[in-house]
Formats: C-alpha cells, sequence, structure tokens
C-alpha cells in the first residue's frame, strides 16, 4: 500500500486498504493505514473517522503501540489540514 502511494496510485491503494478491512475489520492497523490513503486523497474527514474506529478497536484491544501511532497520525492529518487550509487562502 504504501509503494502504491509513493507512486501516486492513491486509488489503487484505497482499493486494496478497502480490501483488508473488509477481510479484517477488527484490526486497527487497517483502519490506520487506510486513513493514511484517506489523508492523501484530501479527504480528512475520512481520514479521521478511520482513526476514531482504529482507536476504539486499539482500546478495546489493549494495543498500547498501536494507540501511541493513532495519536501521532491524528496529529499528521491536523497538521497537513492546517496547512492546506492555508494555501486556499492565501
Amino acid at each position: 500500500m504504501n509503494v502504491l502511494m509513493r507512486l501516486g496510485e492513491n486509488e489503487k491503494a484505497l482499493e486494496l486498504s478497502n480490501h483488508l478491512v473488509e477481510f479484517d475489520g477488527e484490526n486497527p492497523v487497517n483502519f490506520r493505514r487506510r486513513s493514511g490513503v484517506y489523508v492523501n486523497l484530501g479527504r480528512y474527514q475520512d481520514a479521521v473517522e478511520d482513526l476514531q474506529r482504529a482507536q476504539d478497536l486499539a482500546k478495546r484491544n489493549g494495543n498500547v503501540q498501536e494507540m501511541v501511532l493513532i495519536k501521532q497520525e491524528k496529529l499528521r492529518i491536523e497538521i497537513v489540514g492546517r496547512q492546506e487550509s492555508y494555501w486556499l487562502i492565501e
């Protein structure tokens, strides 16, 4: 998936991540990774929703490491979203 995103194949990356979520919808990693694809596509609300789902799953599973990664991703989305808003204003 990361390779697809680096190549600018975000739609293909989204298709792959959707399959992973369908295959294992209880794995917070799948939702966190799909949120990264959504960010690349500028779909910030979808990204935040996936991260919230990932966070809920990680909490339920007691996966502290994943919870830290999710928090980092949320901050990245906030920063990217602000930067794009700034550029749109100018």
